[in-house]
């Protein structure tokens, strides 16, 4: 209470301008969209590799899995 009285309550959550607020949430967002597309670009190429390695190597092998 004594807190209160000395230092009034801020009724702000943020001491910046909201179209500073805005700019740095925005890019914030575009930051995490950028990272997430990185993201699926690995798992895509890791998912190729996987593909790659499990492919016959030759037309013998095919006939062979299939046979």
């Amino acid at each position: 209470m004594v807190i209160d009285h000395l230092k009034p309550v801020m009724t702000e959550s943020h001491p910046i301008s909201a179209e500073e607020l805005a700019a740095l949430q925005g890019r914030a967002l575009e930051a995490k969209a950028n990272e997430a597309a990185l993201g699926a670009n690995q798992i895509d190429a890791e998912a190729q590799d996987l593909i790659d390695a499990d492919a016959p190597q030759s037309i013998d092998e095919k006939q062979s899995i299939t046979n």
